[in-house]
């Protein structure tokens, strides 16, 4: 499956409703129509940058809500979370080839290779339907690349993958997982450096969702309205997941560790801001407010840390709890250099940019910003000042 570049993006229709058997079929039916339709003019609505952005920033079209990126070591490839929201619905993975923007499935498949995660939790099967949210891209001690990968899909768990060469792309290899049996719902996840990870639970799925997990109009104020509704959770071998003490933030979003791996930078997307967690004092000890919603964190070329989001949260308010295919928003992308604190604006975006930007991934002087919705991603190219 192939995916050409067009300057114009497109929406899906929100499907609902339906059986869970009908919806996987619809979906794969849907992505196989667009694959071999991506053609110039074919996506709706149409992308317009203005003149002066004519030629430095182009519209990848044919990805279905890239919530996450995550660019591969040498950066020629980029994999992709394709993701249908937090409220279990298929979603894929995806890898693009940054040398001609080409867009393709990530093959997922087991190999009876090494488990990394617990050994009682058992693979749903390549088969059942996926749901990826939050991903994270790492190198273990082995040099092997592991990708972990948040999965809404039919239980709350975290996948563990090995990314492997295939040919001239890459593939998955299923190397275990570990399940959330509590009411927290993931949303991003970064393994620790010393072992283990630590995902954020923006909220409770018993307070935002109702018994079939569709979204909630009820209380959707008690979680965007500012206050705490999430923490964080950590897991490692033999141990199991944990609530790390005093991580309640206002929806707990992105994540990445710091380079020694003592400290943990996660957003408090409602508040603006990303904290610093010590991990020895068991405690935020900094924080650090922008003039967006932080969502997703990536690391840049030069080791600042990327931040991507939306200006005003009342639209993922009302787009949210219908499934709005392209939820359009105003957005910003910044570099934050947490030794000096300094925070470096990267790009400003328009509401016909992008449907609601969540992850901005930088490889070289080339921004690429996904979204919780709409179908495209962003390539910009950055002054050669930039960070």
């Amino acid at each position: 499956m192939q995916v050409r570049v067009s300057d114009i993006s497109k929406s899906k229709s929100y499907i609902s409703k339906i059986t869970l058997f009908v919806l996987v079929a619809i979906l794969s039916m849907a992505w196989t129509k667009h694959a071999g339709a991506a053609q110039p003019g074919a996506c709706q609505p149409p992308f317009n940058p203005p003149s002066a952005l004519q030629g430095r920033m182009i519209a990848i079209c044919g990805i279905h809500a890239p919530e996450d990126l995550e660019a591969l070591p040498g950066g020629k490839f980029m994999i992709i979370s394709e993701t249908p929201g937090m409220d279990s619905k298929p979603g894929h993975l995806a890898i693009m080839n940054l040398a001609n923007d080409s867009v393709s499935f990530l093959p997922r498949r087991r190999d009876g290779g090494p488990i990394w995660g617990d050994p009682t939790c058992t693979d749903p099967g390549i088969s059942a339907f996926y749901s990826p949210h939050g991903i994270h891209l790492s190198r273990r001690p082995d040099g092997k690349l592991e990708l972990l990968v948040i999965n809404h899909a039919g239980r709350e768990a975290i996948e563990f993958y090995e990314i492997h060469p295939a040919g001239r792309s890459y593939e998955a290899l299923w190397r275990g997982c570990v399940v959330n049996h509590g009411p927290g719902l993931f949303n991003d996840l970064a393994a620790n450096p010393r072992g283990g990870f630590v995902a954020t639970v923006s909220f409770d799925k018993t307070v935002l969702l109702d018994q079939h997990g569709h979204f909630s109009l009820t209380n959707m104020d008690s979680v965007l309205g500012g206050q705490n509704s999430g923490y964080l959770l950590g897991w490692s071998p033999g141990k199991g997941l944990f609530r790390l003490p005093d991580s309640e933030a206002p929806f707990n979003n992105g994540i990445q560790f710091s380079r020694d791996g003592r400290q943990i930078y996660f957003n408090a997307w409602t508040a603006h801001q990303v904290r610093v967690y010590d991990l020895a004092q068991q405690k935020p000890v900094k924080t650090v407010t922008f003039n967006f919603l932080p969502d997703n964190i990536s690391i840049g070329p030069n080791g600042w840390y990327i931040e991507a989001g939306i200006t005003d949260v009342n639209t993922w308010k009302q787009c949210a709890p219908t499934g709005t295919a392209f939820c359009p928003s105003a957005f910003r992308v910044a570099a934050w250099n947490p030794t000096t604190g300094q925070i470096v604006p990267l790009f400003d975006g328009s509401a016909s940019y992008a449907a609601g930007a969540s992850v901005g991934a930088q490889v070289g002087h080339i921004l690429y910003v996904g979204a919780y919705s709409g179908d495209q991603v962003l390539r910009i190219t950055l002054a050669p000042q930039a960070p």
